[in-house]
This record gives C-alpha cells, sequence and structure tokens, in this order.
C-alpha cells in the first residue's frame, strides 16, 4: 500500500540523513586513533610500566608512517589543532621548518586541545631563526598570546620555553636589557637548562658586563647538549668568547 511506501520513505531519508552526522560525530574519535599510531611510530608514547618503557628504549622511529599517520589525523579532522601541531613538530625535526610553520600557524589558530598550546612557542623559535623584523614581530606576538594561556602557565617547561624564546627576540631586535630580565624569570624556572644562560651571556656581552657574560657563557657550556641544534651552535660561540677570556674548557 501507498502509505507503507511512504513510511518506507521516510525512513530511508532519516536514515541517509543520520549516517554523515554519525560519521562527523566519530571524526574526534578517528582522529585520536591515527594521532596514537603516529606517537607509537614517533616513539613517543606515555608509558605505564618499567617494561614498556625498556621496551620505548628499543624503539625504532618509522618515519613515513609517523607523517602518513599525523597527517591522516589533520585531515580526517582539520580543526583538530593537536594534529597539526604534531605534524609541524614532526616537520620541525626534519628541519622542514616551511611545513612546520604552516601546520603550527593552522595550530595556533584552531581550539586549544591536548597538546597544541606548544604550537606558540615552537611557532616563534622558527620565526626567530627566520630573522627578519617582520618574524621577530611576529614572534612577540605569539608569545604575548601564549603568556595567556592558562595551559601554558601550568606546563613550567612550555613556560620557559616562552620566557626564553621572548628573551631571543629581544637580544635579536638589540634590547640586551629587556631580554636579560626575561632570561633571568627562565633561569628562575630551569637553573640548569642551558638555553637560557647561553642567550642570556649573550646579552650581558652587549651591555659590556663581561663578569656577568663569563659567568653565564660558563653555564652554558656546563648545561649545554651537542645534540640541540641551538645549543649545539652555542657551545661554539661560548668556547670562543671563553677562550678569548682565557677561561673555559
Amino acid at each position: 500500500p501507498k502509505r507503507f511506501w511512504d513510511e518506507l520513505i521516510c525512513i530511508l531519508a532519516l536514515f541517509v540523513l543520520l549516517i554523515p552526522l554519525t560519521i562527523q560525530s566519530l571524526l574526534p574519535q578517528i582522529g585520536d586513533y591515527y594521532k596514537r599510531l603516529g606517537d607509537i611510530a614517533y616513539c613517543k608514547v606515555q608509558v605505564p610500566s618499567a617494561e614498556q618503557a625498556k621496551e620505548l628504549a628499543q624503539c625504532q622511529v618509522q618515519l613515513a608512517t609517523v607523517e602518513d599517520h599525523y597527517s591522516r589525523a589533520s585531515k580526517i579532522d582539520p580543526n583538530d589543532s593537536e594534529a597539526h601541531y604534531k605534524l609541524g613538530f614532526f616537520y620541525e625535526d626534519l628541519q622542514e621548518f616551511e611545513r612546520a610553520i604552516s601546520e603550527y600557524q593552522i595550530a595556533v589558530k584552531g581550539r586549544i586541545e591536548g597538546e597544541s598550546y606548544k604550537a606558540y612557542s615552537r611557532l616563534a623559535r622558527l620565526y626567530i631563526l627566520h630573522g627578519t623584523k617582520q618574524d621577530y614581530s611576529k614572534a612577540i606576538s605569539l608569545l604575548n598570546r601564549a603568556l595567556s594561556l592558562e595551559l601554558i602557565k601550568k606546563d613550567k617547561e612550555t613556560t620557559y620555553a616562552i620566557h626564553t624564546y621572548f628573551g631571543w627576540t629581544r637580544l635579536a631586535q638589540g634590547r640586551p636589557i629587556e631580554a636579560s630580565n626575561l632570561l633571568q624569570d627562565a633561569i628562575k624556572l630551569f637553573p640548569n637548562k642551558a638555553a637560557a644562560h647561553c642567550l642570556l651571556a649573550q646579552a650581558l656581552d652587549q651591555q659590556n658586563d663581561r663578569k656577568g657574560a663569563t659567568t653565564q657563557w660558563e653555564q652554558c657550556l656546563s648545561y649545554a647538549n651537542q645534540k640541540d641544534p641551538d645549543e649545539d651552535a652555542w657551545i661554539g660561540l661560548a668556547v670562543q668568547r671563553l677562550k678569548a677570556r682565557g677561561g673555559g674548557g
């Protein structure tokens, strides 16, 4: 009968309408799944047990797989700022800075979720490395925005990075006194991290504070890690400055 056909058509129409809505609601979960797969391939999984930690220590990074999973996550849910942050970090790790900048820019424009707030400091660093006045202004704007985020205030490591990069930017702008204050704030958070010491040494050199700069160069050399590209460059600079002053190792 026609009445049953009408009812069947209504049911089918409702079913067709619900399918895309259901898929849409599942996109965040699907994206999270691919982010987890990317973390595993990148050997960056949080491990709760000693046995799993041992396995992670022997983990081999699968670069192509990492990129594929993070890229899938960012395409499945384009609004997932954490997926873009993870993909940006991956590209930065590969020294593909332009691609990293593009992903970080998307991450800082989206809603804050997961680790996405870390994109502010990572993007600021890449702007600093670009080294133009316009890039320094972009970095300052980003860092000011970052300092107002509650998640960053609760993350000591990221707060350290924000103050350090803020100081680095002021140093690059030829404002060593402001740089010194910001870098001293960073050092208060982590006295044994090298970056702020290395930059503070340069700021004090610009202020002709030879004694203070020498102390900071020694700290820089003591804590710096050659595996970090920024710190590796500063190790060479520290050795030069200390050698010129008849000190250092």
